[in-house]
């Protein structure tokens, strides 16, 4: 049985965004017996991520409900958010897969180094990282 289930969101550095979502976690823990990390991976935007999570708990869920003895453990489950970067096709074959077109490659390095200058704390935030816009 899930007795609660936290978001809690990470900057790039690995800190906590919000020191609330954690205190909210650490005050939930005290009606569980067991903890359920979720951490999406690489790739997966912060959409990417609950979908994952939701399908994964609805799936927990059904089997804890299929428990002949009622023993489930009362899980509290932590959902991780990080930034991971998200890159679209195009982005990963330079140049529509020709690898020696060397104008588009040189375009597309320089759309992915522009990239580089939008990296949010927050998931889903947009912007420009002024530490990352350089010159």
């Amino acid at each position: 049985m899930i007795v609660g289930q936290f978001d809690v969101e990470f900057r790039r550095d690995g800190s906590v965004f919000d020191q609330e979502q954690a205190a909210s976690l650490l005050s939930g823990l005290r009606d569980a017996s067991d903890l359920l990390v979720l951490s999406h991976g690489w790739n997966n935007d912060k959409a990417d991520a609950e979908k994952l999570y939701d399908a994964f708990l609805a799936n927990l869920a059904q089997l804890q409900e299929r428990a002949a003895d009622g023993a489930a453990p009362k899980l509290a489950v932590l959902r991780v958010f990080w930034p991971s970067k998200k890159f679209t096709d195009a982005d990963l074959i330079p140049g529509g897969g020709v690898a020696s077109a060397n104008a588009e490659n040189d375009r597309a390095l320089l759309r992915a180094l522009s990239a580089l200058k939008h990296d949010p704390d927050r998931l889903g935030e947009a912007g420009e990282d002024s530490a990352r816009a350089g010159n």
